[in-house]
């Protein structure tokens, strides 16, 4: 048993409100992240498909 005092009601308010706010804002940029992908297309990862058609690596 402990003899921990009770969080405040205040506390326990502003508790809430930042893990509402974090839950909302990560709901927000999934979202946000979708609709850059559907205008823009998902980012590449830098990497030609084929290396030959990379003209750096030959030095032109």
């Amino acid at each position: 048993m402990s003899d921990a005092p009770e969080p405040s009601p205040q506390r326990k308010l502003t508790i809430r409100i930042f893990l509402v706010l974090f839950v909302a804002s990560a709901i927000f940029m999934s979202w946000f992240g979708v609709m850059q992908q559907r205008k823009h297309g998902p980012k590449s990862d830098g990497k030609p498909k084929d290396p030959y058609e990379d003209r750096s690596l030959f030095g032109r």
